[in-house]
Order: C-alpha cells, then structure tokens, then sequence
C-alpha cells in the first residue's frame, strides 16, 4: 500500500511483514524529530482535510490501524494531538509558525500545559469543530498572547462567569488581568461553514452505520466545492447527491486534480448550488463537502470588529485589576493579512472600561491601549 502526504512528497510503504518504508526524503525505517517514524505515526489521529488547496490524506490513521491492528479515533484526542499534523508537515524545516505553536502549547491552563488538554467540542458529533465556550475562549487567549508576546509572563488561565469576564489571567510576577473574549467574524460566513458542516455530518453519519458504504468509498477521494451553502433542511439532500456522485464517477478514466462542473443529469441539486468536485490523484479515503472559492472584503472584519466592541462596552464587569477585550479574528473565509491592514487603518478611539483590546491571529496581532 503506498500513500502520498499532501505536497511534502512523502510516500509510506506498507509492507506485508508490518515494516514501514519511507521515501524519498527519510530512509527505510527512518527517524522523524528524534522520534522513530513507527511511533510518531502511532502517536496521531487525524483526519483528511484540505490545506493550502492540497489533500491532506489520514496516511497516520491507516499506518495506526495497520501496526496496532485497531482503528485509531477519529479525531485528535489532546491539544497536542491537533497540532501534531501541522507539525508533521512542517517537519523539513523550524518555521516561524512552529515555534509560535510550541509556545502556545506550552501556556499553562488551568495549571497544565495546553498541549496536554483534552480537547473539548461543543458537542460529541466527529465533525463538530467548535470548541466548547470555556475552552475556546482559553484558547483565544493563549493564540493571541503568543501574538504579542505575552507567554512568558503568564503564569495560569482560568476560566470565570458573569459577572466577571470570561478568564482570570495570573501573570508570573503575581499580578492578574482579567480577559473578555469576543469573535471577530461575520455571520455570513458562520452561516456557510455550519451549512458544510452540516452536510459532512451526514456523510459521516453514513460511514459510521453502513460499513458496506465505508468499504466502498476506501481509496477514492472526492472533494465537492460547494460555493452556495444549502440551508440546514436540505443537507441531507447534498450529502445524498455527493454519494451519487461517487458512485457515478469512473476512477479508471475521470481526470484527476482539476475542478469539474457537477452534471445536473446525475446531480441536479448540487448543480443548482453551483458545485464543482476534485478527484485527488494517488491512493486516500476522502469523500466530503468543502467550501469553494469566494470573495473577501476585509472591511467586513473592521465593521465586525468595531460591533463588537460597541457590544462588549455596553456589558458591566466585576474586577479587580486591569480589563482587557480579545478579539480574534476567527471568520474561516477572510485573509488574515488583508484584515489586520484594514483594522490598523482605523482604529477606534473609544474603548469603554477595557484598558486594552488586541486583535488578530496567533501570527499576528495589534495591541490597542486605552485612553
């Protein structure tokens, strides 16, 4: 069995003895970060996702469940767990984007380390990618105070409930600050990518209660591009018409790593959403709903942004010591870079009781202080 992982180029041989092959960048049997390459494979859980337009396929999952004669769970079960992919991928090289990761898994909470956290979702659903609310704002904090260099002076996050803020923020000299937590994000695009997500819960629903399906689908990957988002009730009309067409496709003869037009012939519903498909080339497991191509308006993030501090300001907190807004910049269709140079271009004068609000993403983030 031979796998490709996304763009790096590596290729995991199977053999029928249980060894592990990998070339051409590590040697038979080669080491990974100081890790043998057996037991960093058996370390991860994760599933196939599209990254920077390339298929991530589960290469881990299969070599777990092939070594450890288990299927492994399906989705990451610490913090560390969830980065330990990007780390993967980034292995050739000490990026930037690692170290920051490193050090946010590193931040205590709750008095141990992010990383060694259970991850916890708003719900049980596999598909669910929403942090539950306590978390999520944790985590908020933690990205953002890597941002600004914050981590090395904190000491704990804590969760709190009105009417303080969301966390009490213990920094290493003995000092606190207190953080509200607030999402910079349109309700345009959570509306889109809940509708997504609602159509791979049923194509996931699918694979876990017919393994006939689930047998079926194994070394196939197809990616349907929905650029319209169908409303809750008709996701399970979508999710139907994705397996139809699967199963209309000839793998022997479709061509591979191009966007086509669905046929409104065998899907007239996708079609009337404007989809296109994606037939990864090599051997993965993939058959889900994926956001398409869509335009950005970074000025959209800056009216978000100033909502809602206008609705934070309004609130009244209990404290006794500095109140600090985050904001994070969480709209899963917007250009980070795009953004940021919109809202430093106008930055409110006007912050209510906060003594400082910062925005942005873990790579980069603007600290605004009070008046």
């Amino acid at each position: 069995m031979t796998f490709s992982l996304g763009g790096k180029v590596v290729v995991v041989h199977l053999n029928g003895n249980g060894t592990v092959l990998v070339s051409p960048s590590l040697r038979a049997g080669g080491r990974l970060d100081g890790a043998s390459l057996r037991d960093r494979l058996q370390s991860l859980a994760v599933s196939t996702y599209e990254m920077d337009g390339t298929t991530v396929i589960p290469v881990a999952d299969v070599i777990a469940e092939h070594l450890k004669g288990q299927k492994p769970p399906s989705r990451p079960r610490t913090v560390r767990d969830g980065y330990a992919m990007l780390d993967f991928l980034n292995s050739s090289g000490d990026t930037e984007q690692r170290r920051r990761r490193t050090r946010f898994l590193s931040l205590p909470y709750d008095g141990v380390p992010f990383g060694d956290h259970e991850l916890r979702f708003r719900n049980a659903d596999p598909t669910e990618i929403e942090y539950d609310k306590a978390f999520g704002e944790a985590i908020a904090f933690g990205h953002l105070a890597v941002a600004i260099g914050l981590d090395d002076r904190v000491a704990n996050i804590e969760n709190r409930t009105p009417p303080k803020p969301d966390l009490r923020v213990t920094l290493t000299d003995g000092t606190h600050v207190w953080i509200e937590v607030g999402r910079v994000t349109t309700s345009e695009s959570a509306r889109y990518f809940g509708a997504i997500q609602k159509v791979n819960q049923y194509l996931r629903l699918l694979e876990d209660a017919d393994p006939s399906y689930l047998a079926e689908i194994q070394g196939r990957h197809v990616s349907v591009q929905l650029p319209t988002a169908p409303p809750s009730a008709a996701a399970r009309q979508a999710a139907d018409e994705i397996v139809i067409l699967l199963r209309s496709l000839d793998f022997e003869t479709v061509q591979r790593k191009a966007l086509i037009k669905v046929d409104p012939g065998v899907t007239p519903y996708l079609a009337s959403l404007g989809a296109d498909y994606y037939v990864g080339d090599g051997i993965s497991t993939y058959v889900r709903a994926s956001n398409g191509a869509n335009c950005f308006n970074p000025n959209e993030s800056v009216e978000d942004f100033y909502a809602m501090i206008a609705k934070k300001m309004q609130r009244t907190y209990a404290v006794d010591g500095p109140l600090w807004l985050v904001l994070p910049l969480t709209d899963l269709r917007h250009v980070p870079s795009l953004s940021m140079a919109a809202i430093r271009q106008r930055i409110p004068g006007e912050m209510g009781q906060f003594d400082r609000v910062v925005v942005g993403t873990m790579e980069d983030a603007e600290i605004i202080e009070g008046l």
